[in-house]
């Protein structure tokens, strides 16, 4: 019972993070096509979630969810969608698949990191709406492009999970790099510092080139 009932949280799951994703592309893009690149995710996500889940099993969410967005990016690509774009909608789509995740686990028993964590995703999609209603507003991002929710959320989340890599390692029961934590840190850092320099230059500023000059 325990295990179809699962199973019913991860189909909402997937149904609610399509209808997101949906909700914010489809503005821009034809229904088929967003229908498409999801459809091409979602299926490359569940087959390296299966496959890699034969040998290593504690690796497969992992697995599933680089899968998804490497087949994810190349398919939008090839739609000639925007990556910026898609990167927007994607985010919020992908915590929310990974709180049905989180609910699913919890079925089988309550832990402490799994309530930790399924804080943390409920407070990085409200950081994404908030910045998401308001990022215009800020002086220092003045093109107003999108891409500031997203980023600036992954950052965070990355982040945070860096900072708990390096005190408590085994607080989180979401483990997205399981190898050590060493790993799990360099990882998250390298995420987290990769969104706050692509954040940089979508905001199209200027600072590090007049620091740069002014220093000459």
């Amino acid at each position: 019972m325990s295990n179809f009932v699962s199973f019913l949280i991860l189909v909402l799951g997937v149904f609610l993070s399509l209808f997101l994703f949906w909700k914010f592309t489809r503005d821009d893009y034809e229904d088929s096509d967003i229908f498409a690149l999801w459809f091409i995710a979602l299926t490359g996500g569940f087959v390296g979630f299966f496959i890699v889940n034969l040998f290593w099993r504690a690796d497969s969410l992992l697995a599933g969810l680089v899968t998804a967005v490497l087949l994810g990016a190349f398919r939008a690509r090839r739609l000639k969608m925007k990556l910026f774009e898609i990167l927007e909608a994607s985010v919020p789509s992908i915590f929310l698949f990974l709180l049905f995740v989180l609910l699913s686990w919890a079925v089988f028993g309550i832990t402490t990191g799994l309530v930790a964590d399924v804080v943390i995703i409920v407070l990085v999609l409200a950081l994404f709406f908030l910045f998401k209603a308001n990022y215009r507003r800020f002086l220092w991002y003045p093109s107003g492009r999108v891409g500031f929710a997203s980023l600036a959320t992954v950052a965070i989340y990355f982040i945070v999970r860096a900072i708990v890599a390096s005190f408590a390692p085994m607080v989180l029961s979401l483990i997205l790099v399981l190898f050590s934590p060493i790993a799990t840190l360099t990882f998250c850092l390298f995420v987290g510092t990769l969104c706050l320099v692509l954040l940089y230059i979508r905001s199209e500023r200027n600072d590090l080139i007049r620091f740069s000059r002014n220093k000459r």
